[in-house]
């Protein structure tokens, strides 16, 4: 856990350092969610995850984000992603949703006890779209739905609902 939290500290700090700061141009989302995984010999597995994703908005309907997931499996193994999502955005009152693909990369970890046992990273594309909603300036509810598979056989892959809580800046 002491990894994954110090992975998306890291991960959280060189997308706002790479982004200047104009009002209201950035989003960063934590959310909590529900995940189904396709691996290894075709099992499928579902679990909780959490995931933190940061958005730029470029010009007025187009943002460039990237996200971080860590899924926690039934079978003692985590599947992290971590995604580049550039992807269209339109707001309606209170709302602002937004939609495009994704690409990156899956890490598969199967544990048993200290050492992880297998290993795997594949490249991966998907797709992704949600919505927040503004509750004040800078804070909003999410959901999003997100899907992500590995370009190589056998497939990995994860699908994941999930929602929470953005901060704007």
């Amino acid at each position: 856990m002491k990894k994954t939290l110090n992975v998306i500290a890291l991960f959280v700090s060189c997308f706002c350092f790479i982004s200047t700061a104009h009002a209201q141009d950035n989003r960063i989302r934590l959310k909590a969610s529900t995940n189904h995984t396709q691996g290894m010999a075709q099992s499928y597995d579902d679990g909780a995850g959490i995931a933190v994703d940061y958005s730029y908005t470029l010009l007025e309907h187009f943002e460039l984000g990237a996200s971080f997931t860590d899924v926690f499996r039934a079978s003692s193994a985590n599947l992290y992603t971590l995604t580049l999502n550039p992807s269209a955005s339109y707001g309606v009152d209170r709302f602002h949703f937004y939609a495009g693909p994704s690409i990156g990369f899956l890490f598969d970890r199967e544990n048993t006890g200290m050492v992880s046992s297998y290993e795997r990273n594949e490249f991966g594309f998907g797709g992704f779209a949600g919505v927040d909603f503004s509750i004040s300036d800078h804070w909003s509810l999410n959901l999003s739905y997100e899907y992500v598979r590995s370009f190589n056989s056998p497939i990995l892959s994860v699908s994941s609902f999930g929602g929470g809580i953005g901060f704007q800046f």
